[in-house]
């Protein structure tokens, strides 16, 4: 099962890396990005920059989970919640999370352009998801908007990661594979499967593989 699991990772993982027009590593975090958002185009220009930018920082989180779920497939030492290679992985992933989160809330408070938001809703949860795999009964940071990202902090347990992650997969548009979606339909589909496995939903997990 180990080993299923992390094949259906690095397929994932490998579908975000082939559809990314830029790969590059990225050190600047969005609070960085400054421009004008008065009119369409310039606000068009600034969501699809910051897209390509949260999924330039999730390299370093597929990066450092994919160490982690090698450590663990191979046996070499386990790995806790308090291992300094897991809090790694987890720091990383809410970097992203918080990226997104402020991405939708740009799109929120600005209506002059209104773009397909596949992208982020499927990165958010292949991220969020992950990070509840990874962290097992562990209660995960609440940061599911915006508004959690400050302030008192809540928990949120992986059943309840798993049914939002759906809701999230469930706005994406299936309907046609875009070349210049970052995360194509292909990895959406196998996530959606992916998660209804674990939410022990054989019949769905069935139905989006061979979909």
């Amino acid at each position: 099962m180990k080993k299923n699991r992390f094949t259906l990772l690095l397929v994932t993982a490998l579908s975000i890396f082939c559809s990314c027009k830029d790969k590059e590593d990225a050190h600047d975090t969005l609070s960085k990005i400054t421009t004008e958002l008065s009119d369409p185009a310039s606000l068009k220009k600034f969501i699809h920059g910051a897209t390509d930018n949260a999924y330039r920082q999730a390299y370093f989180f597929i990066n450092s989970q994919l160490s982690v779920e090698n450590i663990i497939l191979s046996n070499r030492y386990s790995i806790s919640y308090d291992s300094g290679e897991l809090r790694e992985t987890l720091r990383n992933g809410f970097e992203v999370l918080s990226d997104l989160n402020y991405i939708e809330d740009i799109v929120h408070d600005h209506k002059e352009y209104v773009p397909d938001m596949s992208d982020i809703y499927a990165l958010k949860a292949f991220v969020y998801y992950n990070m509840a795999m990874l962290s097992g009964k562990t209660p995960l940071p609440d940061i599911r908007d915006r508004k959690n990202d400050i302030g008192r902090v809540t928990y949120i347990n992986a059943p309840e990661i798993y049914s939002y992650c759906q809701q999230l997969l469930s706005k994406c548009d299936l309907s046609h594979q875009k070349e210049d979606r970052l995360f194509n339909t292909d990895a959406i589909k196998l996530l959606i499967a992916e998660i209804a496995l674990m939410q022990k939903n054989k019949e769905k997990a069935l139905d989006y593989i061979y979909k």
